[in-house]
C-alpha cells in the first residue's frame, strides 16, 4: 500500500500476516453461493475499452472484454502473529488497500510493470468475518 517514504501499513503488515490459500472464490454477498465460471447465475456486466499493448517494437491499441461485479464478496483467511498485531490491524490495511490499490483489471493504482493509467474499478472494502466460513465458499 502506498505511503510516505517506505512507511506504510502494507510494509509493516507483509512479514507478520500470510495469506493461507492462494485463491478466494468470488461469491453473492447475499447467499454466499459461488459464482461459476461458465458464466451461469453471475450477474456482471462487460466493460468494453480499447487499451494500449505495448511491445518492443510497436505500440498497438487492442479491445478488451472484462467482466464488472456491482456485487461481491471473497473469504480470504490469513495467518498472523497475535503478538505483533490483531485482525483488527489487518483488516485497517486491507480497507486502506482496496480503496487506494484495489483488485482487478482497471483498478484505481495499475499493477507494477504496466503502463496502465490506473481506472474506477475494483475498490473494496473488508470487514472481520468472526463466524465460520459458509460451506458454499469451502466447496464442501
Amino acid at each position: 500500500m502506498p505511503g510516505t517514504k517506505g512507511a506504510n501499513v502494507g510494509n509493516f503488515l507483509k512479514p507478520i500476516v500470510r495469506v493461507t490459500h492462494q485463491q478466494a472464490v468470488i461469491v453473492d454477498p447475499k447467499t454466499f453461493q459461488p459464482y461459476h465460471r461458465n458464466g451461469e447465475g453471475n450477474p456482471y456486466d462487460i466493460k468494453t475499452m480499447t487499451i494500449c499493448n505495448r511491445s518492443q517494437s510497436s505500440i498497438k491499441r487492442i479491445v478488451t472484454h472484462r467482466p464488472i461485479w456491482k456485487e461481491w464478496a471473497a473469504f480470504v483467511t490469513f495467518e498472523y502473529d497475535p503478538s505483533m498485531c490483531n485482525p483488527q490491524l489487518i483488516n485497517q490495511g486491507l480497507n486502506v488497500g482496496g480503496s487506494i490499490i484495489g483488485v482487478g483489471a482497471y483498478r484505481p493504482t495499475p499493477p507494477k510493470g504496466s503502463d496502465g493509467k490506473g481506472g474506477i474499478f475494483g475498490r473494496f472494502t473488508s470487514e472481520v468475518w468472526k463466524d465460520e466460513i459458509p460451506k458454499a465458499v469451502l466447496g464442501e
